[in-house]
């Protein structure tokens, strides 16, 4: 920095333009304040971009942990506008915290993060990268990065995971002119034909055929809506009462092809 000054305990300030490293972790921002021990503490009230490895972080304000031996990151607590990079994972919240080296975060306030797959927001969004997993809550909203292929889907809460992900409370899913709402749906990741399956106040409407039930399991791939438990289907003038339902609709317009009621 242009200035840098100590106190007889060791505290580090700076003020203007400033840049600490520390190990692989560098901050760029102004107005540091440095204090050293065995864990290093650093802590900023002006807009400061963190860079460690592949993350690039950024906020109003920044108070970071660091291991003084190992100069690796302990803890990091960003607040205000924040932005982050990390490989093909973006996303932005009003606040984060990152604890276990990083591995961990928690995005509070308006919390959104996208990658190749698709983008997630929620008032709350908790990554943990060492178990693999996102965890959502509050106000969910998923949209597919697909734009051709596109899947909206809102619900109160939602796990992912690499197998796929899993929504639920006051679940609803739309794609194309087919709609599904459920206190649960499970999804896959992947792009394409969708597959899911639905549990609890099913309600969906495909091809004009509207049917309640207490599960459905829905594939694109082969045109086939799945329906099991106290079955209701509607369609114009038609009534149709089971515990098992399958329908069949065309590949071409999605128009109803087949209906098959049992019990």
């Amino acid at each position: 920095a242009n200035r840098i000054w100590t106190n007889p305990k060791g505290a580090v300030s700076t003020q203007e333009a400033s840049t600490l490293k520390l190990g692989d972790s560098v901050i760029t921002g102004s107005a540091f304040l440095i204090e050293n021990g065995d864990v290093v503490t650093f802590r900023t009230e002006k807009r400061a971009t963190l860079l460690s490895g592949a993350r690039e972080t950024s906020a109003d304000s920044t108070e970071a942990r660091f291991d003084s031996k190992t100069n690796q990151l302990i803890s990091l607590i960003q607040n205000g506008r924040f932005r982050f990079k990390d490989g093909e994972r973006q996303g932005n919240a009003n606040s984060a915290t990152f604890r276990e080296g990083g591995e961990s975060v928690l995005l509070e306030g308006a919390a959104r993060i996208a990658d190749s797959r698709m983008q997630l927001e929620a008032g709350r969004i908790e990554i943990d990268d060492r178990a693999g997993e996102q965890v959502a809550s509050g106000n969910v909203k998923s949209v597919s990065a697909n734009a051709a292929d596109r899947v909206l889907v809102t619900a109160q809460s939602a796990r992912r995971t690499a197998a796929g992900i899993v929504y639920t409370g006051n679940v609803r899913l739309d794609k194309g002119d087919t709609s599904i709402q459920a206190d649960r749906i499970e999804a896959p990741l992947e792009s394409g034909p969708l597959h899911a399956r639905a549990s609890g106040h099913v309600f969906s409407v495909s091809s004009n055929i509207r049917v309640r039930a207490e599960s459905l399991e829905y594939d694109e791939a082969s045109r086939i809506a799945h329906y099991t438990g106290k079955v209701e289907a509607a369609r114009q003038d038609m009534r149709i009462t089971a515990a098992d339902l399958r329908v069949r609709l065309k590949e071409k317009d999605n128009a109803l092809s087949e209906v098959v009621a049992k019990g």
